[in-house]
């Protein structure tokens, strides 16, 4: 039986809540059905850790923001972190989980990777003190990994809707998009143009209502499929009704084959 999230090599980078009041480090959520020894590093920032894993025992370890948390908009940097294990270990990045929003994503093993990806993000909440980003960071795994980005909306860096552009990435270089204003960055394509360069995507928002009749805002993160793993069947799975919060369900469906029909039940 294969596991999708387990395996021995990840790569994976932080996207930044909104309004981070708290410590800025991130979490960094470690399991493995037998024992283990795992090596986090971001070499390029000059950080790296090695924490043995106890079979089935979840072990967190905490990676600083300046060492995986990208915040520099259209611009290469270096905040890919590497994670390598002796056994297959599942891999969560939780973000700044001690600040006033965060969220964390499930993180593929890099024979999951792909070359080809479109983002699924969220519209951002508000404006002023509240307004968030929607956002997509790209890790690359390899060097001279030439990436193709046409936006689905105009970027905060002046990138528009609809015109692709290339960037090049060496191996743990990183690259976030941020949307202009409140916009959504879902449906935007990021695919390799030279090869089977493998990379990492992650989409989110630093801060969106959802649904949008919310008054507060949170931070929404995951890691993007890429395309060769798209289906047609998915079950959701029942939320329960807390005292007075009634359970609502928010689906977002993206479809990249015009007249897809999709039926709900």
């Amino acid at each position: 039986q294969v596991n999708a999230f387990e395996g021995k090599r990840f790569w994976c980078s932080v996207l930044r809540p909104i309004n981070s009041f708290g410590p800025q480090d991130n979490i960094i959520g470690l399991w493995s059905r037998t024992n283990a020894t795992v090596t986090i590093k971001n070499s390029a920032k000059g950080y790296t850790n090695t924490v043995n894993l106890t079979a089935n025992v979840i072990t967190n370890v905490t990676i600083p923001a300046t060492a995986s948390t990208h915040d520099n908009d259209e611009q290469v940097d270096s905040f890919g972190v590497e994670i390598a294990a002796n056994a297959n270990i599942s891999v969560q990045i939780n973000s700044a989980p001690n600040t006033s929003s965060s969220d964390g994503t499930y993180v593929y093993p890099i024979e999951h990777l792909g070359t080809d990806y479109y983002a699924m993000s969220f519209a951002s909440a508000g404006v002023g003190f509240n307004q968030g980003k929607s956002s997509i960071i790209i890790v690359a795994t390899e060097n001279n990994t030439a990436v193709e980005i046409t936006p689905s909306v105009l970027t905060q860096g002046g990138k528009p809707a609809g015109t692709p552009y290339l960037i090049v990435l060496q191996k743990g270089n990183t690259y976030r998009v941020e949307a202009n204003n409140s916009e959504d960055l879902t449906g935007t394509r990021i695919r390799v143009t030279n090869g089977c360069k493998k990379i990492a995507v992650f989409s989110g928002s630093t801060c969106s209502q959802v649904p949008e009749t919310c008054t507060n805002c949170s931070h929404l993160v995951e890691m993007m499929p890429h395309v060769d793993t798209w289906g047609k069947t998915f079950l959701v799975a029942p939320l329960t009704t807390v005292g007075f919060f009634t359970a609502k369900y928010t689906y977002r469906i993206l479809s990249i084959t015009n007249g897809t029909q999709v039926s709900v039940n």
